[in-house]
C-alpha cells in the first residue's frame, strides 16, 4: 500500500509514520505540510 501523509502537525504523526513503515507491504511516498521543513 502506498501512503501519502497530509500534514505532520498532529502530535502522533511521527508514530503513525513509524507504524506504517514497520508494515512490510506499506510505504510512505509523500508528505505534504505547509511548513516545508516539517514535511521533510
Amino acid at each position: 500500500m502506498k501512503i501519502a501523509m497530509i500534514s505532520s502537525w498532529h502530535v502522533h504523526a511521527k508514530d503513525y509514520a513509524k507504524q506504517i513503515l514497520a508494515l512490510p507491504t506499506c510505504e510512505i511516498l509523500a508528505v505534504w505540510d505547509e511548513n516545508v521543513e516539517a514535511g521533510q
